[in-house]
């Protein structure tokens, strides 16, 4: 009887280590890395704030599978059917970094020449394909770039007698000035709690929506750190769509 029970629980024995042979909790590394998008539509945005020539739009992705110590290459297919830019206005970057887990397929374009294609009207569609590196794990491993460009808008902060007559240029270039200001570190001490009161872009004086009360107070250090640099250089680079206010010309 005790012989007879031996050799059952060896057969048991065997049979366990033969089904841990593979441990389902350890990836296989024969296996290909698995790859899936988090998204099917990227907007590849021109912010209000810049004039590039050029923008990026990511669609990221996640896989399944272990990282490893080298880059790899996403390999993609242009879907002619849902592209209608020229190949010479945009460019693909698809490689995963060493060590990531997680990464974006990334599209540059360039900034379209005319008004009518600047909402959505040009797009880049990409296939996701198996290589030596990576399989598609989604049913439709396809994503679409579409190219938005956002104009300024005047805002209600904008007094034409402090910053004379809006324009996208003067607007964009305000920023650039500012924004210098702002990661200028250390921080010059006269500057500090001017930009903290109004924000890393204006914003608390957009929320305002007008330049009042305490912002007043601030107005012979806006002009000093940001509208005299911004009006000497229009005086330096004439543009004809920006407008010098008379406080400059009589400072």
């Amino acid at each position: 009887m005790k012989k007879k029970f031996y050799v059952i629980w060896s057969i048991i024995l065997l049979m366990f280590f033969a089904s841990c042979e593979k441990d389902p909790w350890v990836w296989d590394t024969s296996r290909k890395t698995g790859i899936a998008l988090d998204r099917n539509v990227v907007e590849i945005q021109f912010s209000e704030y810049t004039d590039t020539t050029w923008a990026a739009g990511g669609a990221s992705y996640s896989i399944l599978g272990v990282p490893v110590d080298y880059d790899r290459e996403i390999l993609v297919e242009v879907i002619d059917s849902l592209t209608n830019m020229p190949s010479t206005d945009y460019k693909i970057e698809a490689v995963l970094t060493a060590g990531a887990v997680r990464g974006a397929i990334r599209v540059w374009a360039r900034r379209p020449a005319y008004k009518e294609y600047e909402d959505m009207k040009l797009w880049v569609g990409l296939r996701i394909l198996e290589n030596d590196e990576f399989i598609p794990m989604m049913q439709s491993p396809e994503v679409t770039f579409g190219v938005k460009v956002v104009h300024p808008q005047q805002p209600k902060w904008w007094v034409e007698d402090l910053l004379g007559k809006f324009s996208e240029v003067a607007y964009r270039k305000l920023f650039e000035i500012y924004n210098e200001l702002w990661y200028k570190w250390p921080r010059p001490e006269e500057y500090r709690a001017m930009l903290a009161l109004f924000g890393y872009r204006l914003q608390m004086l957009t929320n305002e929506g007008k330049w009042s009360g305490i912002y007043l107070a601030y107005q012979p250090l806006f002009k000093q750190g940001v509208l005299v640099p911004l009006f000497d250089y229009f005086t330096e680079h004439p543009n004809p769509e920006v407008e010098i206010p008379e406080w400059y010309n009589n400072k």
